[in-house]
């Protein structure tokens, strides 16, 4: 079944799980400067991916083509949004930005 097709939360499951293991989480430049521009640590990425809901519907990127969750955690010191990519062919998470 492909990503389009999930419920958001077959897709926040899908998420929660791969994420368990961080090899497969990869993190974009972009989403590596907004990181430092915003304060966030590299831990909270991974407890958004882990715990995180699916909040907002997913939408296709119209230039990749993948699929873009917007994964939310709300922690005990801030709120952090992740916007991870999903791609049928790579069973990596792409880090797109995080948004705090």
């Amino acid at each position: 079944m492909t990503f389009r097709k999930q419920t958001r939360q077959q897709l926040e499951q899908h998420i929660r799980q791969t994420s368990q293991d961080v090899s497969n989480i990869v993190i974009t430049k972009h989403a590596q400067i907004r990181m430092r521009q915003r304060g966030v640590l590299t831990r909270e990425i991974f407890h958004c991916l882990q715990r995180g809901r699916v909040d907002v519907m997913p939408e296709e990127d119209i230039k990749t083509g993948h699929l873009v969750c917007r994964m939310q955690w709300y922690g005990s010191a801030r709120n952090v949004t992740v916007c991870v990519g999903l791609d049928d062919d790579n069973p990596k998470l792409l880090v797109i930005t995080v948004i705090v």
